[in-house]
């Protein structure tokens, strides 16, 4: 879901007038409607200051209720806290919102991009560099893994109805079970062994 900005900004405001931002929940608390809007960092803002400009919702949204009211949002936003300690910098929670944008930003296809050309079973090749690997991503949008090229590519494989059967929002799920830091080292062993999870978030997690 993508919104932009239609008032005038104030003085310290972290939005920008025709801006715009991506939207990671809705929630409704005391009847009034807020976005949780990704500008860098993730904070709530007055849907009333934004106009919808994609109504998409993401897949990987919940229904429930938490400490900001009803809404619709990825799980782990409902939890008590989980605010508090991701804008402490708290890397369970910091990983987390990354690694739910980086699979919304992947979520469906853009035309902005150039299609992956997908020979026979999962073998794809890329038409800038002509580098060809195994693909076996179902998200909408892939990474050439070649190290000099990592261009954003349409995924010919993309089956939306299997993102949450994925191996990578598996992991993600099994990780965000963990309320403290031991999970890390496990993390790291799986991403680097995965052919799933995306070259942006594996430099994002420094992985080599």
């Amino acid at each position: 879901m993508i919104v932009k900005c239609i008032r005038d900004p104030e003085k310290w405001s972290r939005w920008d007038k025709g801006h715009l931002y991506k939207v990671l929940g809705i929630f409704e608390l005391k009847e009034k409607k807020q976005y949780l809007i990704d500008s860098g960092l993730s904070y709530f803002a007055d849907a009333d200051d934004f106009e919808v400009v994609d109504p998409q919702e993401s897949i990987f949204w919940v229904e429930s209720s938490g400490p900001r009211g009803k809404g619709k949002s990825f799980p782990v936003a409902f939890e008590p806290h989980f605010y508090e300690n991701y804008r402490n910098w708290a890397p369970r929670e910091s990983l987390l919102i990354e690694t739910y944008l980086d699979f919304m930003d992947r979520e469906y296809p853009n035309p902005i991009w150039p299609t992956a050309i997908h020979y026979q079973d999962y073998w794809c090749e890329c038409p800038l560099c002509e580098h060809l690997w195994e693909n076996h991503s179902v998200f909408g949008l892939i990474t050439c893994p070649q190290r000099l090229c990592y261009r954003m590519l349409n995924n010919p494989l993309a089956d939306h109805d299997k993102i949450l059967d994925s191996p990578e929002v598996s992991a993600l799920n099994e990780m965000s079970e963990f309320k403290n830091l031991y999970y890390a080292d496990w993390l790291h062993k799986y991403i680097k062994n995965s052919r799933s999870f995306s070259s942006k978030l594996k430099r994002f997690l420094a992985i080599r």
